[in-house]
């Protein structure tokens, strides 16, 4: 999944090609349209509203009250709406397949996940599973961290 973040102040135009999804992080009564059909569509979004952008729509508009700031994720995928539901599979190869965790993974990029310890841990999906629980719950980086990792250390004894 792609994510890209975007940030203006006032008025601005954002290309969507690519990114069927927004997600406003900052603003509130945001105006987004879009034209569709020769008719111009618009709805108010506030911070933690999203928005899938229908298709063959390349840009939207959005407008700003009193020229604030704003800031609006776009995503190539929709997220599953149930973020906090982690699924766990293998396929016949024996791969391990983990899946609903998108948040998590796009909330914990920028952690390196070589100083991170679990050396007290268990590696085991239920101990994968009550991290994964915390890190949603608290969104902490420290628990996105330790979450990230076993689930790394997890993924390496299915290889």
């Amino acid at each position: 999944m792609n994510k890209k973040a975007v940030n203006g102040k006032g008025n601005g135009t954002i290309p969507t090609t690519g990114f069927p999804y927004l997600k406003v992080d900052k603003g509130d009564n945001l105006t987004i349209s879009y034209v569709i059909n020769g008719m111009t569509q618009s709805r108010q979004y506030s911070e933690g509203e999203f928005m899938i952008v229908p298709a063959n729509i390349s840009q939207v508009n959005v407008q700003a009250f009193s020229n604030s700031e704003w800031a609006i994720t776009q995503g190539s995928l929709v997220p599953a709406f149930n973020q906090s539901e982690l699924q766990m599979s293998t396929t016949e190869s024996r791969k391990l397949v983990i899946t609903g965790d998108e948040e998590m993974q796009w909330l914990g990029r920028s952690i390196d996940l070589s100083k991170v310890s679990i050396q007290d841990l268990r590696i085991t999906s239920d101990t994968l599973a009550q991290l994964f629980s915390k890190a949603t719950a608290t969104k902490n980086t420290n628990d996105i961290g330790y979450y990230l990792k076993m689930k790394q250390e997890l993924i390496k004894i299915f290889y």
